[in-house]
């Protein structure tokens, strides 16, 4: 059974296509937005339990933490948006619609309570805080196969503040552990860093 990571899941949908590309049998989604929740749960329904939604956040240790929702595409973010780096851009994007408390956990522990023993995919959409869900897989991260995550290299303005989601320290870390790594810019702020086991 392969089994597929969605992590900041947001509507569901890349679980979801996931599932429907028959390649991935099991979808473990991680998702805290308000507004997403009701929606995966509506779109996955059709998939039993083979699509299994978690309503935490995740990061690199427990704790709580302080979200914020902004009215952009309805995404949020644990970290705070860094003014200047939305220069040129619609500042009403990035107004705060909600702010509540959520529970973060790590991988590591989620991995070990649930007995998975492999992630042949692993998908990270956390805005701003992918770096910190890689490092809170601890030796889990051995059991990853292949992922892609979103940051930003030193060129980009960094769309969150006070945040460790660089290029550098996610491509190093992860070659450290063994994967090939690829980046694609996607925006003035952030790209894809697409990693497979060696």
């Amino acid at each position: 059974m392969k089994v597929y990571f969605d992590v900041g899941a947001h509507d569901g949908h890349d679980g979801i296509m996931a599932l429907a590309g028959g390649k991935y049998q099991k979808c473990y989604a991680f998702e805290i937005d308000k507004r997403m929740i009701d929606k995966i749960k509506g779109s996955s329904k059709v998939w039993g339990g083979q699509y299994v939604l978690i309503e935490k956040a995740v990061g690199s240790k427990n704790e709580t933490m302080r979200y914020t929702s902004f009215k952009k595409s309805n995404v949020g973010s644990l970290h705070e948006v860094d003014v200047n780096s939305i220069k040129g851009r619609d500042p009403r994007h990035f107004e705060i619609v909600d702010e509540y408390d959520v529970e973060v956990i790590t991988l590591a522990d989620f991995c070990k309570e649930n007995n998975i023993e492999c992630i042949d995919h692993l998908h990270i959409d956390t805005q701003g805080n992918d770096y910190e869900v890689i490092l809170g897989l601890g030796d889990y991260i051995n059991i990853v196969q292949s992922g892609e995550l979103e940051c930003y290299d030193t060129t980009q303005k960094n769309l969150y503040r006070n945040t460790t989601n660089t290029l550098e320290n996610c491509k190093t870390y992860l070659e450290a552990a063994g994967f090939e790594c690829s980046f694609e810019r996607q925006s003035n702020h952030d790209g894809n860093l697409k990693f497979k086991r060696l």
